[in-house]
């Protein structure tokens, strides 16, 4: 017989203690809404272990009373895949915090799953290493969630994504079995690569609790630009019209990404584009000033990396060198020291924080092809004006992958239809619905449209072989009714 609410929240408290199961409405509150606060749902209760073992446990218990489970990190995500829906126990991995020595011989670090990226950031430089990928969440996103999206970020462009990090995952299954060890692709050929069926799962097969990390000689100098782009000198609002002329300044600028990666290749770390909106929304919400006199149509920001002995002096003269031949970029400004290399990161990356302070956006992750991006934003923008003349659409992301971040502002937070049209566009453009975020629950549904019956039946059989009873966050990539 399955236990009942109540003795599962005794038995989770026994384990855990009373102040690691969140029971009351006002503590459970943060864990059932995203940051976004679009996505929010009803849990049971939270729990919050620190260690895989208790992570194993606390399975089992809700396991023995068929309790549903929502795996939560730094819940950072878009698409709420972290998120309770109906009654579920949010496991939180936050307490599993810790970070290990490296590996100086090997380059390698291992780290709790509630670890944040900041933080491991911080002890990898401590030793003269980086982790090798970035995001503007740094701080709230954690390693178990990043595994679970197999985020990618700033650096993509150099480095590729979160599965290309890893070497290495400990994981507790549905049933409560632990494996530790794991080897991931780099060292592979151990049987089955179990990590990299983890990688991307998004908490569906297992739950992540540590991850080995594959590390990089930090560099020993960097500079950062910032590059504002016209199109023939005229705003948007220019003689040849507002779509047109948002066709090719993104044509422009990616262009002028693509000249930038093959002339300065591996120093090139970042390649990030947004627009006149984004920049305008962060300035007046940060309260700081524009970098340039003007006003322009677009911004890249780029940062490299020096090879070798190369000073942070000539990496700047090296990003100076291959602008000459980028006619479209009409103002520059460099930064080799920290301090203004941040302050010149500040007007991309503060652009989330922007937008939320205007209004609940909706959010959509998606990849599109760069050489398909200047037709896909100009008609995104006409699509806004036409559709839903209300909406407000601000678009920037990683150019240099075709990573774009379309926020939906206007729009009513529960419906679906914009997001539904977005994405019919995307698809359309040849894209993909999603790029490093995950599909969650919000884009569930339209995985059909972007894998093949035969795909998603082996993504059902798997489902049901590791999670039989489809404990583990039911709704997610795969809808309820479909596992």
């Amino acid at each position: 017989m399955k236990i009942g609410l109540f003795e599962l929240a005794d038995r989770l408290e026994g384990l855990l203690g009373v102040s690691h199961v969140l029971r009351d409405p006002e503590l459970r509150g943060p864990y059932e809404v995203d940051w976004t606060r679009r996505w929010r749902g009803k849990a049971a209760m939270v729990v919050r272990p620190a260690s895989a073992v208790e992570v194993a446990k606390a399975v089992l218990i809700c396991a023995d009373a068929g309790a549903r489970i929502v795996i939560q990190g730094g819940n950072t995500g878009l698409v709420g895949g972290g998120v309770p829906l109906d009654g579920e126990v949010v496991i939180s991995t936050t307490r599993m915090s810790w970070i290990g020595e490296i590996d100086v011989v090997s380059a390698q670090l291992s780290a709790g799953a509630g670890a944040t990226l900041a933080s491991v950031q911080q002890a990898a430089s401590s030793g003269g290493f980086e982790v090798a990928i970035d995001l503007g969440a740094r701080d709230s996103a954690t390693l178990g969630g990043m595994v679970a999206t197999n985020a990618s970020g700033l650096s993509a462009v150099r480095f590729g994504r979160m599965s290309s990090r890893v070497v290495a995952l400990e994981a507790v299954l549905a049933d409560g079995t632990m494996i530790s060890g794991t080897p991931g692709s780099r060292l592979g050929g151990h049987g089955y690569d179990l990590a990299s069926l983890l990688i991307g799962s998004e908490g569906t097969l297992g739950i992540v609790t540590g991850v080995t990390l594959q590390l990089e000689q930090a560099p020993k100098s960097q500079a950062t630009a910032l590059l504002a782009l016209d199109v023939g000198g005229r705003g948007a609002g220019g003689a040849r019209g507002v779509v047109r002329e948002g066709e090719l300044v993104t044509e422009s600028a990616v262009f002028t990404a693509g000249h930038l990666s093959s002339i300065l290749r591996s120093q090139l770390r970042a390649v990030e584009l947004f627009y006149r909106d984004g920049m305008d929304l962060v300035c007046d919400h940060a309260r700081i000033p524009p970098p340039f006199q003007a006003s322009h149509d677009a911004y890249l920001i780029i940062e490299c990396a020096g090879v070798g002995d190369e000073t942070a002096g000539e990496v700047a003269a090296d990003i100076a060198g291959a602008l000459l031949n980028c006619p479209l970029v009409v103002a520059d400004a460099v930064a080799t020291d920290a301090p203004t290399r941040a302050r010149l990161w500040r007007y991309r990356e503060g652009i989330p924080e922007a937008i939320a302070s205007i209004g609940i956006p909706h959010k959509l992750d998606v990849y599109v092809p760069r050489m398909q991006m200047p037709g896909f934003i100009a008609d995104l923008r006409s699509l806004a004006r036409s559709v839903a003349p209300g909406w407000e659409v601000v678009v920037f992301g990683h150019v240099g992958v075709g990573n774009l971040h379309v926020n939906l502002l206007g729009v009513d937070v529960q419906s679906t239809a914009v997001d539904d049209v977005i994405l019919e566009l995307v698809i359309a453009s040849g894209g993909s619905v999603s790029a490093e975020h995950g599909i969650g629950r919000a884009k569930a549904a339209w995985m059909p449209r972007v894998l093949s019956a035969d795909q998603l039946g082996v993504m059902r059989i798997l489902k049901r072989a590791m999670d039989p009873d489809a404990l583990l966050n039911p709704g997610v990539m795969l809808p309820a009714s479909d596992v």
